[in-house]
């Protein structure tokens, strides 16, 4: 899930693909050529469909590490059952033992 999460940053904060940098900013003539070169490349929207994608498979591992943690709390409860059963046999055992 951290590597999800650090996929979610570097696309949407840490990389340049939806702001016009700042060298652009000092060539005007460049700056067009670039917005109009992400326009034809439809990044905003690529982006938009991959932090979709990103959301469904963090959505997915939660729904993973959800059921991990169930499988686990059953298996501890039957742990704990079966503990208990043993503890009640060896009571039985010694009441058994001190009616004889």
């Amino acid at each position: 899930m951290g590597q999800l999460f650090a996929l979610r940053h570097l696309v949407n904060l840490s990389s340049d693909l939806l702001d016009v940098p700042d060298f652009y900013w000092e060539h005007e003539n460049l700056e067009q050529l670039y917005r109009k070169t992400s326009e034809h490349l439809s990044v905003s929207k690529r982006t938009s469909v991959m932090n979709v994608k990103l959301s469904h498979c963090v959505e997915l591992m939660e729904l993973l590490k959800s059921h991990l943690n169930e499988r686990h709390s059953a298996r501890l409860e039957w742990i704990i059952i079966i503990l208990i059963m043993v503890e009640v046999g060896f009571e039985l055992l010694h009441f058994i033992e001190r009616l004889l």
